[in-house]
């Protein structure tokens, strides 16, 4: 999972933070290492992989906002509740202490430094009510679990019970949405591990993932070609990211 870190000459914002106690530490100190002001915590949808790190990262930034939409809250709620004891399950004596549940947002957009950092909702994707992120000075971005890179996408999504190709269908939605603000870049949550940046273009993902929930054979979808690209940068707001914490 990727922890993103969009910042300015002095202030910055995290975009989600992992689950599990040694690699939220390993982000604290990533963020603490940039030198910059940590002003807030956005996580982009309820999983607990996405915002159970903040309270970590907040041992060290206590100042920072933990916010969150509110389709995000509840299931964060219902995360920290009834399902804990999945996470505890799944990763005993890992999981971050004395999580703290972020609060609702005042408004869908976010000024840092005088830029925009929109939260945007997505509706339903690999989990119930998710969101992406997205700073049009740089053309950035943040998609959260809504693409994948390279990776099998979560099709479990049991939170709500409904068939499987509705929920696809609104999988693909979500990034139709992404494609709609026509990014420059994308960063996903989850990503194979690479040694340098896994920046890709978010079209090239969005299609290729497109084809992949539609159940369509990958050989009768566009010609698909990956393009490089690096972070970009306008005026003061700039963003990197945290490649797969091990």
């Amino acid at each position: 999972m990727s922890a993103t870190l969009i910042y300015g000459e002095r202030d910055a914002i995290l975009i989600d933070a992992p689950h599990l106690e040694e690699q939220s530490r390993q982000v604290a100190e990533w963020v603490l290492a940039s030198g910059k002001n940590l002003v807030a915590m956005y996580a982009t949808h309820g999983h607990g992989d996405h915002w159970f790190g903040f309270s970590e990262v907040a041992k060290h930034f206590p100042d920072a906002r933990m916010i969150a939409t509110e389709g995000t809250v509840a299931l964060a709620e219902f995360t920290a509740g009834q399902r804990m004891a999945f996470w505890n399950s799944q990763f005993p004596g890992q999981i971050v202490k004395d999580i703290v549940l972020p609060e609702v947002i005042d408004d869908y957009t976010f000024l840092l430094e005088g830029e925009e950092v929109r939260f945007v909702e997505a509706g339903d994707s690999d989990g119930p009510d998710t969101t992406f992120v997205h700073v049009p000075s740089i053309g950035l971005v943040v998609a959260g679990d809504i693409v994948y890179n390279g990776v099998h996408p979560y099709l479990a999504g049991g939170e709500r019970a409904r068939p499987l190709p509705e929920r696809r269908a609104d999988w693909i939605a979500a990034i139709d949405k992404i494609a709609a603000v026509h990014p420059r870049a994308a960063s996903p949550a989850w990503r194979r591990a690479l040694r340098h940046h896994p920046w890709r273009r978010v079209l090239v993902l969005a299609e290729f993932q497109r084809v992949a929930l539609a159940g369509q054979p990958w050989w009768l979808s566009p010609p698909l070609k990956r393009y490089g690209a690096r972070s970009h940068q306008s005026r003061s707001a700039r963003a990197t990211y945290r490649p797969n914490v091990r």
